[in-house]
């Protein structure tokens, strides 16, 4: 009988372990992963609590799936290796755009990258990927795309695409930063600038576009209701007429083209 029991206990620890590494992109396993692998862990909506000290409600604002965090050591420098899945590619850019501040983004790798000294910040299809090391050391750094170069083929689907956000908008200025948020604490954490036109608006996702003298604020409601209180909220009592041109203030205008609200506003 315990001879039973022990076959059955096996066998739904092996099953867990199944459900949890499934069609995720994982370094366990990569025999060309170079080190040794000090720990793995895997947290849901419900235990991300326990991984992150007041950051897990942003990462719940925008969709979050699962994490699985990795720990690995490499010719004496050592990495901590966070893939995050989260509802779709749309959230993971989001939380990718307001994660990455100061960084390089000169191309080592093909999709959504920006890099520093200790980390390395990369989104593909509904994964975003934090890549620290704790040496800050060139080697690192390059260890670190490495390590990138074998997560990222695991990834399926499409990326975020800015133009299937905004189909029908065209930004002619050079884009310098783009923001997706969905919510209040993506806007504070990435686009307080704007913290005037949404605060206490909800139910949208909106799309901020910065360049050197303008800013854009594209936004999707996910409602009519939504919609109608943005509206009520700026003083607006009717709804506005396709391309009507709306002045918020003296560098504020508001536009609705199809079933964007489109807000551009000068710098300075």
């Amino acid at each position: 009988m315990k001879y039973i029991i022990a076959i059955l206990l096996t066998l739904y620890c092996f099953s867990a372990f199944a459900q949890i590494t499934v069609d995720f992109p994982m370094l366990t396993g990569d025999k060309h992963v170079k080190g040794s692998l000090k720990s793995e862990r895997t947290y849901t909506r419900e235990s991300l609590f326990g991984y992150m000290n007041g950051g897990a409600e942003l990462y719940l604002e925008y969709g979050f799936e699962r994490l699985v965090v990795s720990e690995i050591d490499i010719d004496d420098t050592g990495y901590k290796v966070e893939v995050y899945k989260m509802n779709d590619p749309e959230a993971a850019y989001g939380i990718y755009s307001v994660s990455v501040f100061r960084c390089d983004t000169s191309g080592h790798l093909d999709d959504y990258a920006c890099q520093t000294t200790y980390q390395l910040q990369v989104c593909k299809g509904q994964y975003y990927i934090s890549i620290i090391n704790n040496s800050g050391k060139t080697g690192a750094a390059d260890q670190s795309i490495n390590l990138a170069r074998k997560l990222l083929p695991l990834i399926p689907g499409n990326s975020f695409e800015i133009n299937d956000f905004m189909p029908d908008t065209l930004f002619e200025e050079d884009i310098l930063r783009t923001i997706l948020i969905k919510g209040e604490l993506g806007l504070f954490n990435g686009a307080f600038d704007w913290n005037d036109i949404l605060q206490d608006v909800d139910n949208y996702t909106g799309l901020v576009l910065e360049s050197s003298d303008k800013s854009m604020l594209v936004l999707r409601f996910n409602d009519d209701m939504a919609r109608l209180k943005f509206f009520e909220k700026h003083g607006i009592r009717s709804y506005p007429e396709i391309n009507e041109e709306i002045n918020i203030d003296q560098n504020t205008s508001l536009v609705v083209n199809n079933e964007r609200v489109i807000i551009s506003r000068k710098e300075g």
